[in-house]
């Protein structure tokens, strides 16, 4: 849907030298961040039903500057541990080996990279 206004409009905003420099550009962020009507776990089983009523810091500088999120990605528990498991999400996994794991609090990232 986002991805569909910002091409109706981008025309428009060109002729008038004024795109954004991430206009249109789908972006991933960690599971932490906040995003206005999107939950953020932070790894937690408990706060799966946490929905976020309003973007965060990053959020709003992402979208100012043009960016779609269109998705959030798996990390450990606050972020503090050397894989992504969580009880929330599970452990994320190389998209290439599921033998192995993505690694890092910024797994869940890393999985959608190698993808």
């Amino acid at each position: 849907e986002m991805a569909k206004k910002c091409d109706s409009e981008r025309r428009g905003l060109m002729e008038h030298g004024k795109l954004p420099a991430l206009y249109g550009v789908p972006v991933s962020v960690k599971d932490h961040v906040r995003v206005k009507g999107l939950a953020s776990s932070y790894g937690f089983i408990r706060q799966m039903g946490f929905v976020n009523e309003s973007d965060g810091p990053l959020t709003v500088v992402l979208k100012k500057a043009g960016a779609i999120i269109f998705v959030k990605s798996n990390l450990c528990v606050f972020g503090m541990d050397a894989e992504s498991c969580s009880g929330a999400w599970g452990r994320a996994l190389n998209p290439w080996n599921r033998d192995r794991t993505t690694g890092g609090s910024s797994g869940g990232e890393g999985g959608l990279i190698a993808a």
